[in-house]
């Protein structure tokens, strides 16, 4: 994308920035790592993957890495178009940028965008028990809309893929907490006082007392009913490449908001993708293509916490440094 004099913004970047950074960092990231930065240089911004926080025992290859700095990325995109400019974007346009984007043309945000941009501030990942009423069938049309927009495949699964999922998610939880790695990876990113990224015990779980649903953080949380009949969607890429992870990272955020609008939440079940022989059969039995998140998607019963946010002066980087290995 070449972008010309006269279609870039005049506007003065650094006046602007801070409030589309500031949505750009509310986006989520596997154990809240928060592994984005951002340089502005004249009239484009480009966010960055800071992979000095790659999760090295889930996340060997940065798959979860690109989709969390993919998402920030979209939440970037979805705040300059609401605040009334046209963002040109490019994915992976060199070494170490995973998007830039530039504010264009004017443009009046349609009520659709404004929706979405309201709902950046209002996402929480929730651990809690959802509903037993199923999302209704506009807002599943809308979040398989909105995974289309960004080149991905959104889909729920039907009981026996459900079960299958759930069981799975369980045996590659129970795998990961063998490992000794794996335990100190998670206690590294458990947040106590004072820190702006991990997970903060406010964020915790509760324990599914049937046991079907496996949670990452509940630890050793009190046991309650969840809902008996979950419903899961599993979001998919015809590929599985880098730039599959950057349309991925944008078609969840994309999902996760559009999910938001309609009061919903969502809780990501990562665990039979951080297993490389699990995630094979999760693809296989999804008809080959490559599943890139599952998500237990419902009404939330209860308020979920956030978590913290590092400030965004921290996540500038100097527009010549970007390329800088992490």
């Amino acid at each position: 994308m070449t972008v010309t004099a006269e279609r870039a913004s005049t506007l003065d970047m650094p006046a602007a920035a801070p409030g589309w950074l500031a949505a750009a960092i509310a986006a989520p990231s596997v154990h809240n790592t928060q592994p984005w930065r951002f340089a502005l240089d004249g009239t484009e911004i480009r966010v960055l993957a800071d992979r000095s926080r790659r999760l090295r025992v889930i996340d060997p290859d940065g798959r979860q890495l690109l989709m969390s700095v993919a998402a920030a990325g979209f939440n970037l995109r979805l705040a300059v178009r609401a605040h009334g400019r046209v963002p040109l974007h490019r994915a992976l346009p060199s070494p170490g940028v995973v998007l830039a984007v530039v504010p264009a043309a004017n443009s009046r945000p349609r009520a659709s965008v404004l929706r979405l941009r309201t709902a950046v501030g209002v996402r929480r990942t929730s651990r809690a028990p959802f509903a037993d009423t199923p999302p209704s069938r506009f807002a599943v049309r809308e979040m398989f809309a909105a995974a289309a927009i960004e080149g991905a495949e959104l889909s729920v699964c039907p009981p026996l893929t459900r079960d299958w999922l759930l069981t799975i998610t369980r045996e590659a939880a129970d795998r990961l907490v063998m490992s000794a790695a794996y335990r100190d990876e998670l206690a590294a990113w458990t947040a106590t006082g004072g820190r702006f990224d991990g997970v903060p015990e406010s964020a915790f779980g509760v324990r599914d007392a049937r046991r079907r649903i496996p949670g990452r953080w509940a630890g050793a949380g009190r046991a309650v009913l969840f809902e008996s009949a979950p419903t899961l969607a599993v979001l998919t890429t015809r590929t599985d490449d880098p730039r599959a992870w950057v349309d991925a990272g944008q078609a969840l955020q994309r999902v996760l908001l559009t999910a938001a609008v309609s009061g919903l939440s969502a809780q990501p079940l990562h665990a039979a993708l951080e297993v490389p022989e699990l995630r094979a059969r999760v693809n296989a039995r999804l008809g080959g293509r490559y599943t890139q998140a599952i998500l237990r998607i419902g009404y939330p019963t209860v308020a979920s916490a956030g978590t913290p946010r590092r400030p965004v002066p921290d996540l500038i980087t100097p527009a010549r440094r970007y390329g800088e290995p992490g």
